[in-house]
C-alpha cells in the first residue's frame, strides 16, 4: 500500500471533523486532503493528492510560510497563521457565502515511515469568536500533550485516532462511532452531554433517534440511510429534546465505511451543539420581521401625513382666499368712501379710515405670516451651493434700506450647501426688524459668520433701543409684539418663522440685549460638507 493511500485510511477520522485538514510531507507533497476542504476551496481530493501544494497554492515558497514549516518539519511545536496578520493560508470562501476570517493551525505529526514528521494544517472558520478562541487555546495545549505523547511513546497508526478525538473533546466537539452489526453507538463524553445522555451505560441506535425532535426525525432517519447505502458523507442540522424538556440545535457531519466486501459497518462522525447561534438567528428573524411591520407602519404614517399636508395646503390656501377677498374689499371701500366724503371728513373720520385701512393690510399681512409659518418644515426644499455674500447683498437690495442706514457683512462670508430660501427668510426677517424697529434714522447693523464644527454661527448686531432682558423669550412668540399695533404696525409672526426655520434646520437661535445698547441676534446653521 503507498504512502497516500496508508494516509487516507489511517487519517479518516479527520474527514469527519467540520474544520479543514490536509496533511503534507517535508517536500509539500499532499498525503491527505479532507471533505471540509474539497467543500470550501472546490478542490476534489483526487486532483491535489500527491502533488505538491504550492502548486495551488505558491506562497507556501515565500519565506514567512516555508520557515515556520520547516521547523514543523522537524517536529517542532504548533505555530498559528491568521488572517488578519497573514493573507490566507488555504484561501477559501468559508460558509455564508462571502470570505470570513480565517485561522490556520500547523502541527506536528510523526510520520508513518521513518523517523521524520509530517505537517497538519487545520483551518477553521474563526469569524465569531465567541467561544472559538477559548476552544482553539484548550485545543493547542491538547495538541501538545498529545505530540509530548507520540514522541515519547512512539505511538503506532491506532493512536493517532485517539489523540485525534482527544483533541475534538478539547474543542467540545461530540464524537460518535455506529457500529451498524450491533446497532451500538460508542461515544465520548461530549457527545453524551450535547443529547444529554450522560447517565447511560450504553446508547443503542434507538436511544439516540429518541433524542431527535419528532419534526425532524424522518429527516435524519432518511440522510443516514443514504450514507450508508452510498458510502457517501452524512451532513445535517437538526433539533434535539432533553430530558428536561429544554430545545437544542446541532450540526452533525460523520461518513459511513464498509468491510472488505464493501458491505457498510460504521457510521463516525462529529456533533457540535449550535443552540447559542440558532437563538441568536430566531432573535434577528424576529427583530427583522418586527423591523419590517415597523417600516410598514412608518410607510403607512408617512403615507397617511402626506395626505394629511395636502388636505392642509388646500385648506390653508382656501381659508387665505376667503380672508383676504372680504380685506380687499374692506380696503377697497374705504377708499370709496374717503373719496366720496372727501370734503365733509373730519381731520378725525381720515385718521380713522387710515387706521381701518392699516389694521386691514395688518391682517392681510398676519394672514400670509401664518401661511408662511404653517409651510416651514413640510415643503422639500433642495440644497444648492449658496454664497453668504452674494445673498446678503441682493437680501439688503430687496429691502430698500434707508440712505442713512449703514449695513456692514464682515468678510469672509462662507460659501456652503445648503437651503436657500429658508436661509435667505432668516436673515431678510432679522435684518428688516432691525430696521423696523430702530429709534433713530441713522441706524448702523453688522453681520458676521464663524464656524463651529459642522455649522456656521452668524450674527445680526444692530445698535437700536434693545430689548430688555424680560422679553428675550416672548419676543419668539407668535403674535407677541413689544409695541402697540397702532403705533407700530406689526403682526408679531416674524421672529416666530425665524425661529421655527433654524429649529427645523437643526440650529438654534439666541437674543443679547439691554434696553438702550443694541440687540444681537446669534443663531447656527448646520450645512452639509
Amino acid at each position: 500500500m503507498d504512502i497516500i493511500a496508508r494516509s487516507q485510511k489511517e487519517f479518516s477520522l479527520l474527514d469527519c471533523v467540520p474544520i479543514g485538514n490536509c496533511i503534507i510531507q517535508s517536500d509539500y507533497t499532499v498525503l491527505f486532503w479532507n471533505y471540509c476542504l474539497e467543500q470550501w476551496t472546490k478542490i476534489p481530493r483526487e486532483k491535489i493528492l500527491g502533488t505538491f501544494i504550492n502548486q495551488y497554492f505558491p506562497h507556501f515558497k515565500q519565506s514567512r510560510f516555508a520557515d515556520r514549516l520547516e521547523q514543523i518539519f522537524q517536529g517542532g511545536p504548533p505555530t498559528v497563521f491568521s488572517s488578519q496578520l497573514h493573507d490566507y493560508v488555504i484561501p477559501a470562501s468559508l460558509p455564508q457565502g462571502r470570505w470570513r476570517i480565517q485561522q490556520t493551525t500547523v502541527t506536528s505529526i510523526p510520520a508513518l515511515e521513518g523517523d521524520g514528521f509530517y505537517a497538519l494544517i487545520s483551518t477553521q472558520d474563526v469569524t465569531d469568536p465567541t467561544f472559538r478562541v477559548q476552544e482553539y487555546r484548550k485545543l493547542r495545549d491538547k495538541a501538545l500533550q498529545a505530540k509530548e505523547m507520540a514522541q515519547s511513546a512512539q505511538l503506532e497508526a491506532e493512536n493517532y485516532a485517539a489523540k485525534l478525538i482527544l483533541a475534538m473533546d478539547a474543542a467540545q466537539m461530540g464524537s460518535w462511532d455506529w457500529d451498524l452489526t450491533t446497532n451500538k453507538i460508542e461515544a465520548t463524553i461530549h457527545f453524551r452531554r450535547i443529547f444529554d445522555l450522560g447517565e447511560l451505560d450504553e446508547i443503542s441506535y434507538e436511544i439516540w433517534i429518541e433524542r431527535v425532535h419528532p419534526n425532524d426525525r424522518e429527516r435524519v432517519k432518511a440522510l443516514l440511510q443514504r450514507s450508508i447505502n452510498t458510502k457517501k458523507n452524512y451532513e445535517d442540522r437538526y433539533r434535539i429534546n432533553w430530558s428536561d424538556g429544554s430545545l437544542h440545535w446541532v450540526n452533525a457531519l460523520g461518513r459511513c465505511y464498509g468491510d472488505a466486501q464493501g458491505n457498510p459497518i460504521r457510521l463516525i462522525g462529529m456533533v457540535v451543539d449550535i443552540s447559542d447561534r440558532k437563538q441568536a438567528e430566531i432573535q434577528l428573524k424576529g427583530q427583522a420581521t418586527a423591523l419590517k411591520q415597523l417600516n410598514a407602519n412608518l410607510t403607512q404614517t408617512t403615507h397617511l401625513l402626506e395626505k394629511r399636508n395636502q388636505e392642509l395646503d388646500r385648506f390653508v390656501y382656501v381659508v387665505s382666499h376667503d380672508l383676504k377677498a372680504p380685506l380687499r374689499a374692506i380696503a377697497n371701500l374705504s377708499e370709496w368712501i374717503e373719496d366720496d366724503l372727501e370734503e365733509q371728513l373730519s381731520e378725525e373720520n381720515q385718521r380713522q379710515m387710515k387706521l381701518l385701512r392699516n389694521r386691514v393690510y395688518r391682517l392681510d399681512g398676519l394672514i400670509d405670516g401664518l401661511l408662511t409659518y404653517s409651510r416651514v418644515g413640510r415643503a422639500e426644499i433642495a440644497s444648492q451651493k449658496v454664497d453668504v455674500g452674494e445673498l446678503l447683498g441682493e437680501i439688503v437690495d430687496s429691502l430698500m434700506v434707508p440712505d442713512t442706514f449703514t449695513i456692514e457683512v464682515r468678510s469672509p462670508m462662507p460659501t456652503i450647501i445648503t437651503k436657500q430660501l429658508l436661509l435667505s427668510q432668516v436673515f431678510s426677517n432679522l435684518i428688516s426688524n432691525a430696521i423696523k424697529h430702530h429709534d433713530r434714522p441713522d441706524g448702523r447693523i453688522e453681520i458676521w459668520a464663524t464656524k463651529k464644527g459642522d455649522c456656521y454661527e452668524f450674527a445680526v448686531v444692530d445698535d437700536g433701543p434693545g430689548i430688555a432682558p424680560e422679553y428675550h423669550e416672548k419676543i419668539f412668540t407668535i403674535f407677541q409684539t413689544l409695541k402697540s399695533r397702532d403705533t407700530h404696525e406689526n403682526t408679531g409672526i416674524g421672529l416666530s418663522i425665524v425661529k421655527k426655520i433654524i429649529e427645523t434646520e437643526g440650529g438654534e437661535i439666541t437674543v443679547e440685549s439691554h434696553l438702550g445698547e443694541g440687540t444681537t441676534f446669534r443663531f447656527t446653521w448646520p450645512f452639509l460638507q
